[in-house]
This record gives structure tokens, C-alpha cells and sequence, in this order.
């Protein structure tokens, strides 16, 4: 608090332990602490420890190349908090709560001869919460149902070189459980989602093409079905950190998980016009784009899904000149200009709700 406005005090209605009795032990009259204390609402430090380590095999015969690496860590969370409890109080200054994490990874490549490839991977990674998920409701009591985040996924794909063409195909699958995602309210305020399951599938085409050696162009094509799995729960909180209401079911199962077009391509082109100066233009479509979860679009099992976003098409374009410099020009000064969304497109970019 920085201007009473011609108050005499502020009643802060978030500080359990503060009353407004000038005549109270515990009162704090706001104008006559110092300026570094005159917080409002909540005031605490969060202290994270990190411990790990790392190793990694690899191995490599003619045409075969593979890896395996694994990593465990241990994060500790410990908060202090100098506005809702007493200096008296264990809970001023929490102790370390510590949650161990880590990840295993593999893969093999092989080339199938020097134009094409072939190659599998797989992961696990046990992933710790964030901060605010092990101290939520703006208190140094650590969350009861707070679990790492679990995510398990597998990747295929196929390469192809050339001297004029390049190309890779993949296909992935991933499933991420146990997620928490904090969703901001544009009031004030925000939600945080816990126990949310996703599973992303879906397939990548990528190509480049060295038509000659002043035209060149690009295409990509990604197709994915992404969508949440089983239910969560959904707890609001104020500007404050302090909880407002009760937690309450998420009905998502089947529900097209938001904030990311599931299809998407582009393909574009450049050409060296003169020496050293080059143009170029590439257009990028985005489909199958949803809003973000609002959760209280989804308390009952009669929802209506996410809200799919409308298509849209961009076009992006630019001009590069090298200018060759020093005694020798055997050094070079790039100048590029770029221009995004050159035809003023209108377009939908991202929902946080479902109206």
C-alpha cells in the first residue's frame, strides 16, 4: 500500500492475524511501519532446491546408431510467509517438501542407406509440480493430493535426403496424466485444474526442396488428435491466493484439448533475385484450433465440448541482401525485412472461453 488517500489506516481484509482496533495487540497501523511492509493481501517468499544428475550411453555401428539416457532430481519446496501467520507459528516457515523426479529415455536410428532413414524413440518423464501446486490457497500447508506429473510417449519416424529434395515423416503418440494448469480469469483471480489427463497422437510431414540453386522451397503438413481423458477438479482462487468456494468436478473425458491448431501447414518459397538479395513468402493455415478449458463450462457431464475456433490463413513475406565487407569481403552484414500477415488477415488466435 503506497497512498492512503487521506485515511488514516487501511483494513486489509486478507490479514488473518491484524485487527483494526487501535487498541488491539496485534493491530498494524499501515502508517507507521516502514514502506517495505506496507503489503497488502499476502506477502511470502517460495524457496526451491534442486538436486540431480544426468547419464547418458550411446552407441553407434555402420548403420546403426542408438542412445538410452535416464536422470533423477529432487526438488524441495519451502515456503515462508510473513502476513498470514505469526512469527510464533511453525507454519511462518515451513519446512522442505521434498518430491523426487526424473525421466528415461532410448532410441535407435538406422540408415538404410545413405538417402534413407528409419528411426524409433520412447520416454517417461516423472515430473515435479510447480510451486503454487504444492502451496496453493496462499498457505504453508502443503497440498494433500499433490502428485507428480506422469508423461509417457513414442515416437516413429522416416528421412529421406537428397540432393534436391529432403523429407521427414513422423508419427507420435503421448499421454500426460496428473497435469495442473493454472487458468487466469480476465476479472481477476484464477482457476487451477488438478488431476487432468491428456493424450496427444497425430503424424508431421516436412519437406525441402533445392529446386535450383537460387529457388528454394519449403512445405509442412501436421495432423493431430489431442484430447483429455477422464475427469479432473477445478478450484477458484482470488487476486489474493485465497480459495473462493469449493473444488468441483471437471467433466473433460473426449474433450479437444485448446490452444493449439491440430492441423496445420504451410508451404512457401525463395528466390535469389539478384546476387546476394533474395525474396520470399511462405503461407501458414491453422485448423482444428479450441479454446482454452474454462472450467466452469464443464461441471456437468452434458457439456458441449470445446469451442472450435474458425479457421484462418496467413501470409508472411521478406526481402535479404548480404553485403559483402573488409579488405577481402570475406565478411558479411545481413539486412532482412519482414513482413507478418502481409494480405491483413482478421483472425481468432486463442479463447479462454467457451462463448
Amino acid at each position: 500500500m503506497r497512498d492512503l488517500i487521506g485515511g488514516s489506516y487501511y483494513k486489509d481484509l486478507f490479514n488473518t492475524h491484524a485487527t483494526v482496533d487501535p487498541n488491539a495487540s496485534d493491530y498494524i497501523d499501515i502508517t507507521k511501519v516502514t514502506p517495505a511492509n506496507n503489503r497488502v493481501a499476502y506477502d511470502n517468499d517460495g524457496l526451491v532446491d534442486y538436486y540431480g544428475t544426468f547419464g547418458q550411453l550411446e552407441y553407434s555401428k555402420d548403420n546403426l546408431t542408438a542412445f538410452v539416457q535416464g536422470a533423477v532430481s529432487q526438488q524441495g519446496f519451502k515456503r515462508n510467509d510473513y502476513f498470514v501467520y505469526l512469527k510464533t507459528d511453525p507454519l511462518y516457515s515451513s519446512d522442505y517438501e521434498n518430491i523426487l523426479g526424473g525421466n528415461v529415455k532410448g532410441g535407435v536410428n538406422y540408415n538404410i542407406n545413405e538417402k534413407h532413414n528409419v528411426f524409433i524413440n520412447s520416454g517417461f518423464y516423472s515430473k515435479q509440480p510447480f510451486f503454487t501446486a504444492v502451496y496453493p490457497n496462499n498457505r504453508s500447508v502443503v497440498n494433500p493430493t499433490i502428485t507428480n506429473e506422469k508423461i509417457a510417449a513414442v515416437e516413429a519416424g522416416y528421412g529421406f535426403r537428397s540432393s534436391i529434395v529432403n523429407v521427414n515423416v513422423n508419427l507420435y503418440h503421448t499421454t500426460w496424466k496428473d497435469r495442473y494448469i493454472i487458468n487466469t480469469i480476465s476479472a481477476g483471480g484464477y482457476y487451477a485444474l488438478e488431476g487432468v489427463n491428456e493424450t496427444h497422437s497425430g503424424a508431421e510431414l516436412e519437406v525441402n526442396a533445392k529446386i535450383t540453386n537460387k529457388f528454394k522451397a519449403n512445405a509442412m503438413f501436421s495432423i493431430g488428435d489431442w484430447k483429455y481423458n477422464g475427469n479432473g477438479t477445478s478450484t477458484q482462487f482470488d487476486n489474493s491466493n485465497v480459495q473462493v468456494g469449493t473444488s468441483t468436478d471437471l467433466f473433460l473425458d473426449n474433450v479437444k484439448v485448446g490452444d493449439a491448431a491440430q492441423l496445420t501447414a504451410s508451404i512457401g518459397a525463395s528466390y535469389e533475385v539478384f546476387e546476394r538479395v533474395t525474396v520470399d513468402a511462405n503461407y501458414n493455415y491453422n485448423n482444428k484450433l479450441y479454446a482454452a478449458i474454462s472450467p466452469q463450462n464443464f461441471s456437468s457431464a452434458t457439456n458441449k465440448g470445446s469451442l472450435e475456433l474458425p479457421s484462418y490463413g496467413l501470409v508472411d513475406a521478406g526481402f535479404s541482401y548480404k553485403l559483402l565487407v573488409g579488405k577481402d569481403k570475406a565478411n558479411s552484414v545481413n539486412f532482412r525485412l519482414n513482413v507478418n500477415n502481409v494480405m491483413d488477415k482478421t483472425y481468432i488466435a486463442e479463447a479462454k472461453t467457451n462463448i
